[in-house]
């Protein structure tokens, strides 16, 4: 019999992405925000507009990188910010979305799409199963990132990623542009372990 799902805040993906991956997702985001079509996009570009860039008075005359540098810290603690950033950055990787979004249904697993207004996931799952399902992701498809079909995964299913029996502080190792593979979780074109 399945559990009850667990809903999870959406700050808590915060600690499996480390910081490069993080500056990355929201400089995406920022580069992206302008022609989003995204429902909340309105609401994230106000709520990115009174966030402080050292040497500026304004959040968008600075440039994107130092943009994304201050956005991490209202990315980091709130759960409404983590969802409007999210929602913009699963439009920007549409194409990638729609990929992951066959791969689950292939898969049988159940879709749930984030939704910002919510301020979390619905559910949780292993972040080693996450990470699974990216490396045999990227197996079949080829050239996919599988830090961003990790985040993908997370934000198609609305399941937080948990770091289950992973000593603290290792999580956020993981989902990473130079993170390798983690022991427990196979690597692109291995078996998984038993």
């Amino acid at each position: 019999m399945p559990s009850e799902p667990q809903s999870v805040p959406f700050v808590s993906i915060n600690d499996c992405l480390r910081e490069d991956f993080l500056f990355r997702v929201l400089h995406r985001v920022l580069e992206c925000l302008p022609t989003s079509s995204a429902p909340c996009s309105a609401a994230l570009t106000r709520a990115l507009a009174p966030i402080p860039v050292g040497g500026f008075r304004q959040f968008h005359r600075a440039p994107r990188g130092l943009q994304a540098r201050a956005a991490m810290s209202q990315f980091r603690s709130s759960g409404v910010f983590v969802g409007r950033a999210l929602e913009v950055w699963l439009e920007a990787n549409r194409t990638l979305a729609a990929a992951v979004e066959e791969f689950l249904a292939k898969h049988e697993i159940p879709r749930e799409r984030i939704r910002a207004e919510a301020g979390q996931f619905r559910d949780r799952w292993s972040l080693d199963e996450v990470l699974r399902l990216a490396d045999l992701f990227c197996a079949e498809q080829g050239a996919a990132d599988r830090d961003d079909v990790a985040l993908l995964l997370c934000c198609l299913t609305s399941r937080a990623p948990v770091a289950v029996d992973r000593p603290a502080g290792t999580a956020a190792e993981v989902l990473s542009p130079d993170a390798a593979p983690s022991p427990a979780v196979a690597s692109v074109g291995e078996d998984a372990p038993s």
